[in-house]
């Protein structure tokens, strides 16, 4: 019972992340939508476990198995993710698609599954969870060829990730790329660790022979566990998780040379001649209103490299 409370928040919470990060941005990208990915894959894996726990396969067992194969779709969404937090030229393409071919091929191997006979579907169930299921060679192999794709994704991730470091360490991004690199390892680490369970899970299986029910509770714990750091980031860094490529001061307006010096003038015309420095209710907007159609932030932005006209009021 335990066990399906504990999925059953775990789902709320990834639903919950899903919305906040889909529906309550004013600019949806395509980071948001594969990180929006990866949280639907977690709260589906925690989903079919749920029905495990709380008995709930027996009114809907056509749904169980929906998280198999899950697997291969954290590679290529992690190595697009990256792509998309180091690469200010990455848009998506419909070729990327083909990323997602090896869990479709997936897919299609499982039809049987998801349209089994309902009780023929029930009894595979029990099966599975009184720990008779048998578990065959080619259980061995699917799990080892989605293991391999998926470190082969992180590997080619973490190539862009250096890549990037590399050429765009020194660009003034309003999101440094040491913090994207800092978060994009953090998040590494935790999917690897996810990857470490179910290599654990695999060979434990391989020993006994059989499903072991209680054992695949193991890595949904680790599912669950990127899914609230990810909502633990995203309270306190949400611009870090969907970063742009907005560059520092890159919307301040130029001015030209000439007009610093024409500005300049004035502004010493003003402190010189009119004294306004003797004023003592002096503001900086009555100094703007001295200097006509200077907007103040134009001159604090565009002066920063002059001589400082505050050390003559």
């Amino acid at each position: 019972m335990v066990w399906s409370y504990l999925f059953g928040i775990t789902i709320a919470h990834g639903i919950f992340l899903m919305v906040l990060m889909v529906l309550k941005r004013a600019k949806r990208t395509l980071g948001t939508w594969l990180i929006a990915g990866v949280i639907l894959v977690a709260v589906i894996t925690n989903a079919d476990f749920f029905l495990l726990a709380s008995g709930l396969y027996q009114s809907v067992p056509k749904v169980f198995g929906m998280s198999f194969g899950m697997l291969l779709l954290l590679g290529p969404l992690y190595f697009l993710y990256a792509k998309t937090m180091t690469d200010p030229g990455f848009t998506w393409r419909w070729v990327y698609a083909l990323h997602f071919v090896p869990y479709l091929f997936h897919l299609v191997l499982n039809v049987p599954l998801y349209v089994m006979d309902t009780q023929a579907k029930i009894a595979f169930v029990d099966t599975l969870l009184s720990g008779r299921l048998a578990f065959r060679p080619a259980d061995v192999l699917f799990n080892i060829v989605q293991i391999v794709i998926t470190v082969v994704y992180f590997a080619v991730a973490m190539i862009e990730i250096s890549k990037a470091k590399t050429l765009l360490e020194d660009v003034p991004y309003v999101v440094p790329v040491d913090e994207r690199i800092h978060w994009l390892n953090t998040l590494l680490v935790f999917f690897m660790s996810y990857v470490a369970c179910i290599i654990i899970l695999l060979v434990y299986l391989v020993v006994k022979g059989r499903f072991i029910p209680g054992a695949n509770y193991i890595y949904t714990l680790a599912s669950s566990a990127i899914l609230y750091m990810l909502g633990f980031r995203l309270i306190l860094n949400p611009e870090l998780v969907n970063p742009d490529f907005l560059k520092k001061y890159q919307n301040a307006k130029h001015v030209s040379d000439e007009d610093q010096a024409r500005y300049l003038a004035k502004l010493y015309d003003l402190t010189d001649n009119e004294k306004l420095f003797l004023d003592p209710a002096l503001k900086l907007t009555d100094v703007a209103a001295g200097l006509a159609s200077l907007h103040t932030s134009s001159l604090n932005s565009s002066m920063s490299g002059a001589a400082n006209p505050s050390r003559s009021l």
